[in-house]
């Protein structure tokens, strides 16, 4: 069950099915999809902060509590869509690391010093 599981979380969450990690086919629709979360948000967070005398009614009901749920929403969505699209726009810039191997060598003829 747990292998199941996470293999289908593997191919849910970071889309291995369509192709390598720096591929375009798979960077552009997961780009729109971040790219229309965020219009989402920041639609929720003008609509229920701004725009909330216009659209709330005057019967007395749990508007209050919605009003907070969808706020707390919005800003969780928020941070959710930026922080998807910024990694993904890094993965169109693939880090090619340097080698590992440091050059740290000491050529012992040039010490000196005698110890005895």
């Amino acid at each position: 069950m747990r292998e199941s599981l996470s293999y289908w979380f593997k191919q849910l969450h970071k889309w291995q099915f369509i192709g390598d990690r720096n591929s375009i086919v798979r960077i552009i629709p997961m780009l729109l999809i971040s790219g229309a979360l965020f219009v989402m948000a920041l639609l929720g967070l003008i609509a229920y902060s701004l725009l909330w005398p216009r659209i709330k009614s005057t019967r007395v009901n749990n508007h209050a509590i919605h009003r907070g749920a969808s706020l707390t929403l919005s800003l969780f969505l928020l941070g959710f869509s930026t922080s998807s699209m910024h990694i993904l726009i890094d993965k169109f810039y693939p880090q090619s690391f340097r080698q590992g191997v440091p050059n740290n060598t000491l050529d012992t003829q040039a010490l000196t010093h005698d110890p005895i």
